[in-house]
């Protein structure tokens, strides 16, 4: 399958360079991108805290490891997966994207939460997973787990009161 862009969501630098989260994302879009020579690489993440934007970062390793520069589309702005999905669907929009196939990479403990953003934002794109490193998956997966909780509470309330329920009866 073909793709017109490949966004890649931007995570943690570790002294300006990529944390292991994020250099499995940029390994597994890289291998995408290789694939599929004609699709545009987006990469989100801004980052308060840090010196350079998590997307000019992951934009240099990216040239670095081979990709061509004319085939980046940098958002440096976005501070959380739903500013980086807003964002990168803008920068499409402006690259003259709309509507076309969009595959989104990010982390496997990710994909849930930014699949559910993505379908909020009315945006069907196709899903690639980068793996996690084994010793961050846990407290990644956790903290994921809990921001899915946050933002579908309602949902995981009702879904509780079912299962007590049905387990009562």
């Amino acid at each position: 399958h073909e793709f017109h862009y490949i966004v890649i969501l931007g995570a943690a630098l570790e002294d300006g360079r990529p944390g292991p989260i994020l250099e499995e994302r940029l390994k597994k879009g890289l291998s995408l991108a290789e694939q599929d020579p004609s699709a545009k690489v987006v990469v989100t993440g801004g980052g308060p805290d840090e010196h350079a934007s998590q997307a000019a970062v992951m934009a240099d390793c990216l040239i670095n490891d081979g990709l061509d520069r004319s085939r980046l589309l940098v958002e440096p702005t976005a501070n959380n997966t739903r500013e980086n999905l807003a964002r990168s669907l803008e920068l499409i929009k402006k690259d003259g994207g709309q509507g076309q196939s969009v595959l989104i990479v990010t982390s496997n403990f990710h994909l849930f939460r930014t699949w559910t953003y993505a379908r909020g934002l009315s945006w069907r794109p196709t899903m690639a997973a980068a793996k996690t490193p084994g010793g961050l998956l846990p407290l990644a997966g956790l903290r994921d787990f809990l921001g899915v909780l946050r933002d579908h509470f309602l949902a995981f309330v009702i879904i509780l009161i079912m299962a007590i329920v049905a387990a009562i009866f």
